[in-house]
């Protein structure tokens, strides 16, 4: 009996299913929920972006996430990413840039959302991921949890 599928498809469609879940229960990915962020963000940076990403949309496509867990893997990102406590703005935007893009293209939160899912599905197709304190992720991932922690 031939295979349904060759061992590459499987894996392929198992990276795939694993990517369109939500993101976290983040549980662990802290070893302290109350430590300080790595990263401070600008009060004023912080208020442009509450403006231009609804946050009900992040809420919606982490779910029932840990708020802190989110908060710390969105610092350690921007952390990584720019290399400075304290980024310049113009970074910060550059780096989230094309994620908030892809939020503000879509006409309502479950398109927002189903196109998240569809450009986190193509990244882990690509193999174009991110390990970040014990996880593989996609950078779109990573750029949600960052404008998470930046809007809250």
């Amino acid at each position: 009996m031939k295979p349904r599928w060759s061992r590459r498809e499987f894996l392929e469609r198992a990276f795939l299913q694993l990517s369109s879940l939500p993101l976290l229960s983040l549980i662990g990915c802290s070893s302290d929920p109350d430590a300080p962020p790595l990263v401070e963000i600008s009060r004023a940076l912080r208020a442009m972006l509450r403006e231009r990403v609804e946050s009900s949309v992040l809420r919606d496509f982490f779910g029932q996430g840990e708020p802190q867990a989110l908060d710390a893997l969105g610092s350690r990102y921007l952390f990584d990413q720019l290399g400075e406590r304290r980024p310049r703005d113009a970074d910060v935007m550059a780096l989230l840039q094309p994620t908030m893009e892809l939020l503000e293209g879509a006409h309502d939160d479950a398109t927002a959302i189903e196109t998240l899912h569809q450009t986190i599905e193509h990244e882990f197709s690509e193999r174009n991921v991110l390990d970040l304190a014990g996880w593989t992720l996609a950078p779109t991932e990573l750029a949600l949890a960052a404008l998470y922690f930046s809007v809250r």
